[in-house]
């Protein structure tokens, strides 16, 4: 599954918000910018996360340049950063550049 742009609009739906549906995926979103460095990294490994789980986890991403709304209402002061939700509530936040083991392992505390 690709990763979705988020934008204000989006955002409410894809963060997990509960629906009709009982089941609300597990959700991953970084939060960067294009001159970040270590955001071009994690966006390679992210990708190729967001390949392997496919539609078990839904993963989305934030230009903080574009989303400032964003950027002030989830407190973000440094990029990369990466928040793993479930049920519409943040369970954890990770800043700069992390290892794909360590999202993969964040990844299952959600499930």
């Amino acid at each position: 599954m690709p990763i979705l742009l988020l934008r204000k609009r989006k955002l409410r739906h894809s963060l997990g918000r509960p629906s009709r549906s009982d089941f609300v995926q597990p959700v991953v979103v970084e939060f960067y910018t294009t001159a970040c460095s270590h955001c071009k990294k994690l966006a390679g490994a992210l990708n190729k996360l967001s390949e392997e789980k496919g539609d078990d986890v839904f993963f989305g991403k934030c230009n903080i340049d574009q989303e400032a709304l964003l950027q002030s209402r989830f407190d973000i002061s440094a990029v990369p950063t990466l928040l793993f939700i479930k049920n519409g509530e943040i369970k954890n936040r990770l800043v700069g550049e992390v290892h794909p083991l360590i999202i993969q392992e964040e990844i299952k505390k959600l499930a």
